[in-house]
């Protein structure tokens, strides 16, 4: 905030100015600010200044914990690990104006008083005499010092203003991201359980900062026929998730983690036996799934990942009268891709 007061100080104050360009062309990387949003700022600051691309050129990259603003040959770096959006779009503006639009500094003044300058008076030509006169020699003129009075600058008094609309805006999550993912799960045949492949859809929101996340999602399944000693069983899975989400921005390139619990209805029978009843259960597990994200727009990215669930407790699979002939698998896997997009 102070460095956007020192540049409101400085476009504010009096001085000889250069003319800014009539069209200025704005560019940039990342999204805060995005280049729209310097754009707009620009705008607001200069209302005949038009943008399009053929004018001086101007660039924004969203460098983290700081921004840099380049116009022309000429570019500078502004600081803000808070990443308050708006006002570095402000800012930014404010130093695309200072870059192709420099202050003068205004030309020095005269001192005044005992040490201002004085003309030199013009040596008057001697008067032809018959005989030379004595120089006269008068005594310097000693003017008394101007002692002016001292200036009494009135105190200052913090108060504390109430919070604005931009502050409280300021604290929304800077990150609400809705990913859409097509994907195929199974398992596979391990110990007593028997493989099974299927196919489905996730829907998953995920919400909080730049690296760090909460995430909640949900999976629709088809059905999936799993086969052990001659019998099939028929399984429908419906899974819900939460967890944390890790990640770290490259650009347009985000690699990440999700890591979490993973609740599934799991809905068990087998059609192929009479009599037998359809058992609903409740499967809990832990998942981690890491993931590629790869920016198409400013708002819309691909996604690419991969999942594992480790179930806490697999279920016995038995038939009355019969012995235990299998379980349910306690490792799932899958992976798919879909499009995420920034709310």
């Amino acid at each position: 905030m102070r460095r956007l007061v020192a540049l409101l100080v400085l476009v504010a104050a009096p001085a000889v100015r250069a003319e800014m360009p009539a069209r200025v062309a704005v560019a940039g990387e990342g999204e805060c600010p995005a280049p729209a949003a310097l754009a707009r700022a620009l705008e607001r600051l200069h209302p005949a200044l038009r943008i399009d691309d053929g004018g001086v050129r101007v660039d924004v990259f969203d460098r983290g914990a700081g921004y840099e603003v380049r116009a022309g040959e000429r570019a500078r770096t502004l600081d803000d690990p808070a990443r308050r959006c708006g006002e570095r779009a402000t800012a930014a503006a404010l130093a695309v104006t200072l870059l192709l639009d420099p202050p003068s500094p205004p030309p020095p003044e005269e001192p005044v008083g005992p040490l201002a300058p004085r003309e030199t008076p013009p040596v008057a030509k001697e008067a032809e005499a018959p005989r030379a006169e004595p120089a006269r020699v008068e005594p310097a003129r000693v003017e008394p010092a101007r002692v002016e009075p001292a200036r009494v600058e009135p105190a200052l008094v913090a108060t504390r203003r109430p919070p604005s609309a931009s502050s409280a805006l300021s604290r929304r999550p800077s990150r609400i991201d809705l990913e859409l993912v097509g994907l195929v799960d199974g398992a596979p045949a391990l110990a007593s359980a028997a493989a099974e492949v299927t196919g489905g859809a996730a829907l998953r929101l995920a919400v909080g900062g730049r690296y760090v996340a909460g995430t909640f999602g949900f999976t629709g399944l088809a059905p999936a026929t799993a086969t052990t000693d001659g019998i099939d069983v028929r399984v429908v899975r419906l899974p819900f998730d939460a967890g944390v989400r890790l990640q770290l921005p490259f650009g347009r390139v985000e690699p990440g983690v999700d890591a979490g619990l993973s609740l599934a209805i799991l809905q068990l029978s087998a059609p192929s036996l009479d009599g037998a009843a359809t058992n609903t259960r409740l499967d809990v597990g832990a998942r981690i799934a890491p993931f590629l994200r790869i920016g198409l727009t400013a708002r819309l990215a691909l996604t690419l990942g991969l999942q594992m669930v480790v179930s806490f407790a697999p279920y016995d699979l038995v038939v009355a009268g019969l012995p235990q002939f299998a379980t349910t698998p306690r490792l799932w896997l899958g992976g798919g891709v879909g499009l995420a997009a920034r709310l």
